[in-house]
């Protein structure tokens, strides 16, 4: 099998507006693999990380390198307000349930310690909780997104 550049380009947007996470493709010797989650760390204990196989070539897309990995909801105070970010890496949830409203949808005032998202990760539903009370300035993610650690999930304006 064989793709041209353009052919190639067409489907990486395709796979980038879609929301699909990963696309794989293989025909004979061909394989091809179109990702939007993050690659995992490879561990190793005195050994060179392994190399992927000439065979078969990988392409990632939209890819977001985070710095620090946090064990908790993180909160990160900047001038425009405060980043509330993922805990784990899951599925995040906007609502309690699909039919229900928003935790916290975008210009409503919160309270500390209110529950703004649900992350899932191997069915368990760990809650995201704000440390500020203020004003939902920002949603950084949609209903349903997957997301890493420390992936930014919304903002909040704390109050004066």
């Amino acid at each position: 099998m064989e793709l041209s550049v353009t052919e190639l380009k067409e489907l990486m947007q395709t796979v980038e507006e879609s929301t699909l996470r990963e696309f794989n493709l293989a025909a004979g010797d061909f394989h091809l693999v179109l990702s939007k989650n993050e690659p995992a760390p490879v561990v190793t204990a005195g050994t060179a990380p392994l190399a992927q196989a000439e065979s078969e070539p990988e392409v990632r897309v939209n890819q977001e390198a985070t710095s620090d990995v946090p064990t908790l909801a993180q909160t990160t105070q900047e001038t425009d307000g405060v980043t509330i970010s993922a805990p784990l890496v899951g599925t995040v949830y906007l609502k309690p349930e699909p039919e229900k409203a928003p935790f916290a949808p975008l210009g409503s005032h919160v309270e500390a310690g209110d529950q703004v998202a649900i992350i899932e990760a191997m069915k368990l539903m760990t809650p995201v909780t704000t440390e500020v009370s203020g004003t939902v300035v920002e949603i950084a993610v949609s209903e349903e997104d997957m997301v890493d650690y420390g992936h930014a999930i919304m903002k909040i304006k704390p109050d004066v």
